[in-house]
This record gives C-alpha cells, structure tokens and sequence, in this order.
C-alpha cells in the first residue's frame, strides 16, 4: 500500500489540484540535522536492507536512515517515533517485496521500507517521495503543470474533494464537494496520502486523468475523465448587496491576496458599506503571512495564531498595525472546504470577538508541513508543527465549529448562508449604538 507522495501544500493537507499551495512555514522551520547514532531499530532495518539489496549501507546515502534523522529532529510528535515498531514494519516489507518479485534494486527497496516506517506514524501529511516524484513535486510547485480545478483532503481516510474551483475543468465535468475519489488511472486509492493524490491527479496540460468517483449519496461510484489545464483563478472578489453589506469571497491566500483585500476594503467603504461578510467557504488556505496580513486589517492587535513544534517550542504570529477596518462589522461564512489558512484566520476573528462564524464546520487542517530532499534524491514531506488559533483552540483534527450553524443549499432563489450572514449583519447594525 503507498504512503509515498501537498497541505498545500501546503497543500497544504488540503491540497489543490490545480496548483500545490504551500503556506508559509515558520521561523523555525529549516532543515532537519542529522542524528550521530541511530536507534538499533533503526540500524538493523538498514542492516536488512543491504542483506537484501547488496548494498552499501553509508549513512549518507541511506534513505531509511536519513528519514529517520529527519523525523527524530523535526517530527511535531516525537512521543510517537517508535524506532522499534518502524524497524519491524520496514523488515516485514522489504521481505514481503523481495518473496513476491524479481530483486529489487536498493533504491526501490529503501522506498519500500521508509513508506512501510511512515505507515506507523499514521499521519496522512507525512509522506516519502522517490526521486522522480520529489522532481515532479518540485515542477509542480513552480506552476508547470496542470490540474483539473479542485481541492482535495483526507476525510476518514479516504482522499475527498474539498471543493471544485467554479468554471474549471472539475467543475464542468460534474465533481461535487464531498465527493471521493477511489481511483485515479485504474489504481485505488486507498492508503494514499494527500499530497501522492494531488501528484496523480495531476499532470501535463491537455492530458486526460480517469477518476472513479463516489458522490454523496449515489448507489454507485461513476468515472469521470477530466483533461487538465492550467488553473487560473482570481484570489478575491466582491460586490455590495442591496442592503449596502460588502460581500467579499476569497478563494486562497496568494502572494497578493492581502493587497487586493486592502484595496477592496477601501472602495466598500467608500461605497458607503455598513459591514462585510468574508466568504471563505471552498478556500483551502495558502501562505501563512498572508493570512496573518488580512487577519491584521480587521484587528488592533495581539495574536493572529501560534504554533507548537515537536520540541514543544511556540511561535506566535502578531497582528501587524495599521488595520482599514478594525471596527466594521463583520461575518465569515465557513464550511468543510474551509482550510489551513482559512481556518486560521476565521479562528483569529473569532477568538477577538470579531466576527460571527456561520455555516458548517471546518475541514479540520492545522499541521505545518516541509518538504525535505534527500541525498538519493527523493524527498520527505512531513509535518513540523500545528496551528492554534490565540485562545488555544487546536485547528487540526476538528476544526472550527460555525456560531450559527446553516447548511448549504438555496431558497427563494437566495443562498441560505450568505442570506443568514445579512440578516445577522444587518441585526448587529441596528442595534449598535
């Protein structure tokens, strides 16, 4: 079973099919530093893999034991490294892959025994990737390639769409959110990380994926083919209501988010708005100081978030001064498509008493992730961290529960989230002094 290659990002966890979103790591993040001596676990599933393999067992050119370094240095939890339990299932697998095939040569073999290491630490956002996925990694991380226009996450361990992106090859070929994907190609995906999916799904620009596909509710699973382009989406855009409420939806959190929002906020005021309602509903995050520079427009000061590594060490993220709208009224509608970064600041809004939550609750994103190239080539993405919002509340897992609880759906020919967003602005409205 794969556990080899987004958060997204980090993807982010929430990853994007169109584009591998990575939000910004923190101050500590760097690469991992090699360990002297490794635990005897450690050291005889290595001694396994060149009985098996006939090869050199040079630490410097050992992805089982660079792995390990990496994690035993930088892993968010360290409680969890159990060196005795990652050397068996490595052994096991390495016997198992050398009993049912041809020989396989050591690099295919030190895959298979650092994705079987990765399986115990049962964490969907730490994945290993052999050389020519961490080169396609990296292209699609530079924006070389396409994708079909949609989010994806892992849900009950199963890879989920989060949302498509509106007008995008996903979208027109009938991918819903909620929707889980069971096979891309002809190959199940059951066991695959979030960021290995995101690597299937995407691809060369005009090239076809075939996805099996299971919809809410359907008896039965449908496949679709989908041609991937590159995605093109704008990151913000808004308009003002009838009732004089500035509706601002934000689909991701790019380099230039916050310098569009600011000037948005500008004109809505200018426009005369009386509040504004932040839709992040499908936004699965993007760069961390993004995030916390929209975050700083709506708020005087404090926290914005901090973050907690393996090591126990917090980071904390202030609100940057010099805020356009400290004092507007404010609303977030939320959802399961929201993520990461979008959770991070409908958690910062909230927890200052900002904004009201209103609509479903929240993907559930809240790890940091890195990436880590490794001297054979292929590389680790795995988590160094998690996000809590300024109260303490922990993103990852649960995520954030809406204050007004609205599921999706349209009546009277309205959206009833952003309809029960208006009539709560409004109602704040009238009765401030």
């Amino acid at each position: 079973m794969r556990h080899s290659v987004l958060r997204v990002v980090a993807l982010a966890a929430v990853a994007a099919l169109a584009a591998i979103t990575v939000i910004g790591l923190p101050e500590w993040a760097s690469p991992a530093r090699h360990a002297a001596v490794p635990p005897a676990g450690i050291a005889a599933a290595v001694d396994e893999w060149a009985r098996l393999s006939g090869a050199d067992t040079d630490a410097d050119h050992n992805s089982i034991l660079e792995v390990w370094n990496v994690l035993s240095d930088g892993f968010v939890e360290k409680s969890e490294l159990d060196a005795g339990a990652m050397s068996l299932a490595a052994i096991a697998a390495m016997n198992a892959a050398v009993e049912s095939a041809a020989p396989k040569a050591p690099q295919e073999l030190s895959l298979v025994a650092v994705e079987a290491m990765l399986e115990v630490l049962d964490d969907p956002y730490t994945t290993f990737m052999s050389p020519d996925e961490y080169e396609f990694y990296n292209e699609n991380s530079q924006g070389k390639f396409g994708g079909i226009g949609a989010t994806v996450g892992l849900q009950n361990e199963r890879i989920t769409i989060t949302a498509p992106i509106p007008d995008t090859p996903a979208e027109r070929a009938g991918i819903l959110p909620g929707d889980v994907i069971l096979e891309v190609d002809g190959e199940s995906t059951e066991g695959w990380s979030v960021m290995e999916s995101v690597l299937r799904i995407r691809g060369p620009e005009g090239t076809p994926v075939r996805l099996l596909v299971q919809h809410e509710g359907a008896p039965e699973p449908v496949e679709i083919e989908i041609v991937r382009a590159v995605i093109q989406v704008a990151s913000v855009e808004w308009r003002m209501l009838p009732q004089g409420i500035a509706h601002v939806e934000i689909s991701s959190f790019s380099d230039n988010t916050d310098e569009q929002l600011s000037d948005i906020i500008d004109e809505a005021q200018q426009a005369g708005a009386i509040a504004m309602i932040l839709d992040l509903r499908g936004n699965p995050g993007g760069l961390l100081s993004t995030t916390v520079n929209i975050a700083s427009e709506f708020l005087q000061d404090g926290l914005v978030l901090y973050s907690m590594d393996g090591d126990g060490e917090r980071v904390e993220y202030k609100v940057e001064p010099g805020g356009s709208a400290p004092d507007l009224p404010l609303a977030v509608l939320v959802d399961g498509g929201s993520a990461s970064g979008s959770e991070v600041l409908a958690g910062a809004l909230r927890d200052h008493e900002r904004a009201t939550l209103i609509g479903e609750d929240t993907f559930g994103k809240g790890s940091v992730n890195l990436p880590q190239s490794l001297t054979d080539g292929s590389g680790l993405y795995y988590t160094i961290g998690r996000w809590y919002s300024p109260n303490g509340h922990l993103i990852e897992g649960d995520g954030l529960s809406p204050d007004i609880r609205v599921g999706p759906g349209i009546a009277a020919g309205q959206d009833v989230q952003l309809a029960r967003a208006v009539e709560h602005l409004e109602a704040q409205v009238e009765a401030a002094p």
